[in-house]
Parts: C-alpha cells; structure tokens; sequence
C-alpha cells in the first residue's frame, strides 16, 4: 500500500485528539440541559454524537481514504470499517467514562501496537492500512464497533433513568 507511515500516524492522531472530547464535553460545560430540550434528541443522544464524530473524521480523512481507494479499491471497505470502529470506540468510552482520556489512551496505545507490526500480523490491520485484512478481519472489527455503540446506548439509558 501506498500510504506513508508518517501521514498514517498524523491522520490517525488527529482524529483521534479531534473525536474524543466529543461525547463528553455536554456533560462536563454544563450544556447537556439545553441539549435535552431538543426534541427527540435526548432519546437519541449516543446516535447524535456518533454521526457528528463520523462527519469529523470523514473531513479528516478525506484524503487519505481517496489516496487509499485510488490505489487499492478493495481495500476502501477496511478503511471504512475501521473509520467506524475508531468512532464508535470514541463516542462509547466518552459517554461511558464521560472524559476524552479513557479513549485517546486506549486508541493511542492500540495505535502504537498497530504501527509497530506494520502489517505482520492480519488482525491488527483493523483500518486496511496494510492490505492484510481479510473479509473476516473487517467483519470482526465491524461487530465490535457495533457492540460499542450498542454499550454506549445501554449506559446512556441507564445513566437517564437514574436522573429523572
């Protein structure tokens, strides 16, 4: 893959510092009244921050998911998925822990890991930066990021029922 090793890291950094305050910081500036009283939002708070977290990481990874198709188009499904798993991690831990730093160590220390093997070992080729994902790999991280957001959803309800 054509991809530079620095740029990688950079992207991936940047996304990371750019979603893991996103979940959380309602809560902690005290906004998360005013975002109650939208309607239909509150019920769908989780799904909220998901789609906000995906459009940013989107805007930062334009370029390198177009740099990535251009040169290996089978591998724009991994890349996908992994976008989907790094923001599903992101609004999950944030909502659960609500802080930023539960999910910029855990992404940043799987991040050191991933870099390091450079593609030696498959299963950790999670965003299809190596071309070593397999249809099974990506269905794996797919799954995870889904139970993510479906934890995230569980601990939101839990935490609204505990204060109304």
């Amino acid at each position: 893959m054509v991809v530079r090793r620095g740029r990688r890291a950079a992207s991936a950094c940047l996304v990371c510092l750019a979603i893991a305050d996103m979940p959380c910081r309602d809560r902690r500036a005290g906004t998360l009244g005013l975002i109650h009283s939208v309607p239909q939002l509150r019920a769908k708070f989780v799904w909220w921050k998901l789609l906000a977290a995906a459009g940013v990481a989107m805007v930062l990874l334009g370029v390198p998911f177009a740099r990535i198709v251009a040169a290996h188009p089978g591998s724009a499904p991994a890349f996908a998925i992994g976008v989907f798993l790094v923001v599903a991690a992101g609004t999950s831990l944030g909502v659960i822990s609500e802080t930023p730093k539960t999910f910029t160590i855990v992404f940043l220390t799987f991040w050191y890991i991933v870099s390091n093997y450079r593609g030696a070992s498959p299963p950790l080729d999670f965003a299809g930066y190596f071309g070593r994902s397999t249809p099974r790999i990506a269905l794996t991280y797919a799954v995870t990021g889904a139970a993510f957001v479906i934890a995230a959803q569980i601990v939101y309800a839990a935490r609204l029922r505990r204060e109304t």
